[in-house]
């Protein structure tokens, strides 16, 4: 195998040219998926996408050959994996296939009041089909009434899957709260909102430190034992606590 061979993300776009994934899906004569072929042409998924197709349904619908369509996918194999991205937490495709466990897309259509199509499903569920715009008010709160989810828990996925956490603008910390923060009571949340603000006011006040320079100042140490104080089992319920 060469350093350079290519892989099937690659060879699944170089065959398709101006083609849509649609008119890929029909010339498979509807084995293959719009959204499976969506996802053959990314490179982190491709692989997990191709799992249990007929390689000779790919290749003739590219019209490549298997060959080609063999040595793209070994080719794949052996890149290197890609470094998971910690910061991303839980996208929409994650929460999907959670919450989704052994129900059906069907199922999700009829728990959604049939706002979210079978194939938008798919869409949102499928590793590797990116997201090309957040969803709109209503579908956002279909989608949480589909999974059983709060509608910011789904708000918070959709800008995880937009990768809106790599926006230099956006502070990291807005989208890394706990999907499970729910469970906090409220006087546990305004602790938590408490402790952020004097942090930010004390980052203030030491006038743009770094932040392991803000977490080493003396201004700051106190805020952190007060908040050691404060999150004892005053007030706490079973695992978080009544609302």
């Amino acid at each position: 195998m060469t350093e350079n061979a290519e892989t099937l993300d690659s060879l699944v776009r170089r065959y398709k040219g101006n083609r849509t994934f649609v008119s890929l899906a029909e010339g498979s004569g509807g084995t293959i998926s719009v959204s499976r072929w969506r996802s053959l042409g990314f490179a982190d998924k491709a692989l997990r996408a191709v799992d249990g197709l007929d390689i000779g349904v790919i290749a003739s619908t590219l019209g490549a050959t298997e060959d080609e369509v063999h040595a793209a996918i070994e080719a794949s194999r052996n890149q290197p994996k890609p470094v998971r991205d910690e910061d991303a937490g839980e996208t929409l495709t994650l929460l999907v296939m959670e919450r989704k466990g052994k129900q059906s897309f069907d199922d999700l259509v009829h728990a959604s009041g049939g706002k979210i199509s079978r194939s938008r499903w798919q869409d949102y569920g499928m590793p590797g089909v990116y997201l090309r715009g957040a969803p709109d008010v209503e579908n956002i709160r279909a989608i949480a009434q589909a999974l059983r989810v709060p509608t910011w828990r789904v708000w918070l996925a959709v800008g995880r899957e937009l990768e809106l956490y790599k926006d230099p603008e956006l502070p990291r910390l807005a989208l890394s709260i706990n999907p499970e923060a729910n469970l906090l009571t409220r006087q546990q949340e305004n602790i938590a909102v408490s402790l952020v603000d004097e942090l930010v006011a004390a980052q203030k006040i030491l006038g743009g430190a770094t932040g392991s320079q803000a977490e080493d100042d003396t201004n700051v140490r106190p805020m952190r034992r007060a908040a050691r104080k404060t999150t004892g089992t005053e007030g706490r319920g079973p695992r978080g606590g009544a609302k």
